[in-house]
Protein backbone atom coordinates (compact mmCIF):
# COMPACT_ATOMS: atom_id res chain seq x y z
CA UNK A 1 0.00 0.00 0.00
CA UNK A 2 1.48 3.35 -0.87
CA UNK A 3 1.95 6.12 1.66
CA UNK A 4 -1.07 8.15 0.44
CA UNK A 5 -3.44 5.18 0.61
CA UNK A 6 -2.24 4.27 4.09
CA UNK A 7 -2.69 7.80 5.47
CA UNK A 8 -6.07 7.99 3.72
CA UNK A 9 -7.16 4.75 5.41
CA UNK A 10 -6.03 6.04 8.80
CA UNK A 11 -7.89 9.32 8.26
CA UNK A 12 -10.98 7.40 7.24
CA UNK A 13 -10.78 5.20 10.35
CA UNK A 14 -10.34 8.21 12.64
CA UNK A 15 -13.24 10.01 10.94
CA UNK A 16 -15.45 6.94 11.36
CA UNK A 17 -14.63 6.80 15.07
CA UNK A 18 -15.32 10.49 15.55
CA UNK A 19 -18.56 10.56 13.58
CA UNK A 20 -20.00 7.25 14.77
CA UNK A 21 -19.39 7.69 18.45
CA UNK A 22 -21.17 10.33 20.44
CA UNK A 23 -20.14 11.34 23.93
CA UNK A 24 -23.44 10.73 25.70
CA UNK A 25 -23.87 7.36 24.01
CA UNK A 26 -20.38 6.35 25.08
CA UNK A 27 -20.87 7.53 28.67
CA UNK A 28 -24.53 6.60 29.23
CA UNK A 29 -24.55 3.48 27.08
CA UNK A 30 -27.56 4.17 24.89
CA UNK A 31 -31.10 5.46 24.99
CA UNK A 32 -32.34 3.42 27.97
CA UNK A 33 -31.61 3.55 31.68
CA UNK A 34 -32.21 1.10 34.51
CA UNK A 35 -34.11 2.53 37.49
CA UNK A 36 -34.36 0.75 40.86
CA UNK A 37 -37.75 0.90 42.59
CA UNK A 38 -38.52 -0.28 46.12
CA UNK A 39 -41.55 0.06 48.35
CA UNK A 40 -42.19 -0.02 52.06
CA UNK A 41 -43.75 -2.46 52.69
CA UNK A 42 -42.18 -4.62 49.96
CA UNK A 43 -44.36 -6.52 47.52
CA UNK A 44 -46.37 -3.62 46.15
CA UNK A 45 -47.41 -3.65 42.50
CA UNK A 46 -45.70 -0.78 40.68
CA UNK A 47 -46.84 0.58 37.31
CA UNK A 48 -44.34 2.65 35.33
CA UNK A 49 -43.87 3.21 31.61
CA UNK A 50 -46.50 0.67 30.60
CA UNK A 51 -44.83 -2.04 32.71
CA UNK A 52 -45.97 -3.65 35.95
CA UNK A 53 -43.43 -4.97 38.44
CA UNK A 54 -43.49 -6.21 42.02
CA UNK A 55 -41.18 -4.11 44.19
CA UNK A 56 -38.34 -4.24 44.88
CA UNK A 57 -37.25 -4.51 41.26
CA UNK A 58 -35.42 -2.77 38.46
CA UNK A 59 -37.06 -1.49 35.30
CA UNK A 60 -35.46 -0.31 32.04
CA UNK A 61 -36.94 2.91 30.68
CA UNK A 62 -36.31 5.17 27.69
CA UNK A 63 -34.29 8.22 28.74
CA UNK A 64 -36.13 10.77 26.58
CA UNK A 65 -39.46 11.00 28.44
CA UNK A 66 -40.93 11.56 31.92
CA UNK A 67 -42.70 8.83 33.88
CA UNK A 68 -45.27 8.64 36.65
CA UNK A 69 -44.83 5.77 39.09
CA UNK A 70 -47.91 4.34 40.84
CA UNK A 71 -47.52 1.80 43.66
CA UNK A 72 -50.51 -0.12 45.08
CA UNK A 73 -50.95 -2.80 47.71
CA UNK A 74 -54.06 -4.21 49.39
CA UNK A 75 -54.70 -2.47 52.71
CA UNK A 76 -52.48 0.53 51.85
CA UNK A 77 -53.03 3.92 50.25
CA UNK A 78 -51.64 4.39 46.73
CA UNK A 79 -48.22 6.08 46.53
CA UNK A 80 -47.02 8.01 43.49
CA UNK A 81 -43.78 9.60 42.32
CA UNK A 82 -42.23 11.02 39.15
CA UNK A 83 -39.12 10.28 37.13
CA UNK A 84 -37.92 13.27 35.12
CA UNK A 85 -36.00 13.15 31.85
CA UNK A 86 -33.27 15.78 31.92
CA UNK A 87 -30.76 16.97 29.36
CA UNK A 88 -27.32 15.44 29.98
CA UNK A 89 -24.60 18.05 29.81
CA UNK A 90 -22.20 15.40 28.48
CA UNK A 91 -23.98 15.92 25.17
CA UNK A 92 -22.48 19.42 24.92
CA UNK A 93 -19.16 17.74 24.10
CA UNK A 94 -20.79 16.55 20.87
CA UNK A 95 -21.29 20.09 19.61
CA UNK A 96 -17.75 19.99 18.20
CA UNK A 97 -19.15 17.58 15.63
CA UNK A 98 -22.81 17.93 14.71
CA UNK A 99 -23.37 14.33 13.60
CA UNK A 100 -22.67 12.73 17.04
CA UNK A 101 -24.93 15.34 18.68
CA UNK A 102 -27.78 14.37 16.36
CA UNK A 103 -27.17 10.67 17.15
CA UNK A 104 -27.41 11.36 20.91
CA UNK A 105 -30.63 13.36 20.48
CA UNK A 106 -32.30 10.74 18.28
CA UNK A 107 -31.20 7.74 20.38
CA UNK A 108 -32.21 9.36 23.68
CA UNK A 109 -28.65 9.25 25.04
CA UNK A 110 -28.71 13.03 25.32
CA UNK A 111 -30.94 12.63 28.39
CA UNK A 112 -30.71 11.06 31.81
CA UNK A 113 -33.50 9.94 34.16
CA UNK A 114 -33.64 11.39 37.65
CA UNK A 115 -33.88 9.96 40.21
CA UNK A 116 -32.50 6.56 39.25
CA UNK A 117 -33.33 5.00 42.62
CA UNK A 118 -36.83 5.41 44.04
CA UNK A 119 -38.32 4.29 47.33
CA UNK A 120 -42.06 4.69 47.85
CA UNK A 121 -43.69 4.44 51.29
CA UNK A 122 -47.29 3.23 51.29
CA UNK A 123 -49.30 4.33 54.32
CA UNK A 124 -51.72 1.82 55.82
CA UNK A 125 -55.34 2.63 55.15
CA UNK A 126 -57.13 3.91 58.21
CA UNK A 127 -59.51 1.33 59.59
CA UNK A 128 -62.88 2.90 60.20
CA UNK A 129 -63.91 2.98 63.83
CA UNK A 130 -67.36 1.46 64.08
CA UNK A 131 -69.99 3.69 65.61
CA UNK A 132 -71.79 1.71 68.24
CA UNK A 133 -75.19 3.13 69.12
CA UNK A 134 -75.81 3.67 72.81
CA UNK A 135 -77.68 0.81 74.42
CA UNK A 136 -81.24 1.70 75.29
CA UNK A 137 -81.53 2.28 78.99
CA UNK A 138 -84.41 3.02 81.25
CA UNK A 139 -86.53 5.90 80.14
CA UNK A 140 -85.55 9.08 81.84
CA UNK A 141 -87.87 9.97 84.67
CA UNK A 142 -89.05 13.46 85.31
CA UNK A 143 -88.35 14.67 88.75
CA UNK A 144 -91.33 14.53 91.10
CA UNK A 145 -92.92 17.88 91.65
CA UNK A 146 -91.70 19.28 94.87
CA UNK A 147 -94.32 19.72 97.47
CA UNK A 148 -94.55 23.34 98.25
CA UNK A 149 -95.60 24.06 101.79
CA UNK A 150 -99.15 25.15 101.84
CA UNK A 151 -99.74 28.49 103.45
CA UNK A 152 -100.83 28.13 107.03
CA UNK A 153 -104.16 29.57 107.93
CA UNK A 154 -104.20 31.34 111.25
CA UNK A 155 -107.35 32.01 112.65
Amino acid sequence: MNRLSRSGAIALAISALIFNSSCATLIHGGGTQTVSISTEPPGATVAVGGQQIIAPAEVTLDRNRNYQIIATKEGYNTATSMIQSRFSWVTVLDLIFIFPWVIDLISGSAYTLSPDTISLVLAPKATPVPIIPAAPGPAPTSPAPSAAPSPAVHG
